[in-house]
């Protein structure tokens, strides 16, 4: 499972983001909804461990599980954390 992240501060904000998981679905999935509920956001205001269970919440509809993979949307939701976190380090808020 991985999580592809590009994203563009500005002013404080988290101005853009893209999103994409890999290794959840036979083709990459674009978290488009997710992006739209980061777009503009202050920095300062993102916290990475709510943002990701409000991301995983916002997801979980579109989730099919095959036997076996069960724990997938908890390792999700720890990448996108953890993708979270660094967005805000790297942009120093």
């Amino acid at each position: 499972l991985t999580l592809c992240c590009a994203f563009l501060t500005a002013g404080g904000r988290l101005r853009d983001v893209r999103l994409a998981f890999g290794g959840a679905a036979p083709l990459p999935v674009r978290l488009d909804g997710v992006e739209r509920m980061l777009k503009g956001r202050p920095l300062k205001d993102l916290d990475p461990a709510a943002e990701g269970r409000a991301a995983m919440a916002l997801l979980a509809p579109q989730f099919s599980l095959l036997k076996g993979s069960e724990g997938t949307p908890a390792r999700m939701a720890a990448l996108l954390k953890d993708c979270l976190t660094q967005i805000v380090q790297k942009a120093g808020a």
